[in-house]
């Protein structure tokens, strides 16, 4: 099973990690969460939070828009 994930990757109302993302994504595309539909954030601030847990380095998986840590 997955690591939890915290920062701009989980929602702070129903603490999941489901991001509906745009299907034209921007920089400064609005990201919401799918379970609650609470706004979680920019992409460069989802991708920032991305980054800061390891991202780059291959420790996520996405799946049907959930993302868990390996």
């Amino acid at each position: 099973m997955g690591q939890r994930l915290g920062g701009k990757l989980e929602c702070s109302e129903c603490h999941t990690t489901y991001l509906r993302m745009p299907e034209k994504i921007i920089e400064d595309s609005p990201i919401f969460c799918v379970t609650c539909g609470n706004y979680i954030g920019r992409w460069h601030e989802i991708q920032d939070s991305i980054i800061a847990q390891g991202g780059l380095s291959g420790v996520f998986d996405l799946h049907d828009g959930h993302i868990i840590r390996r």
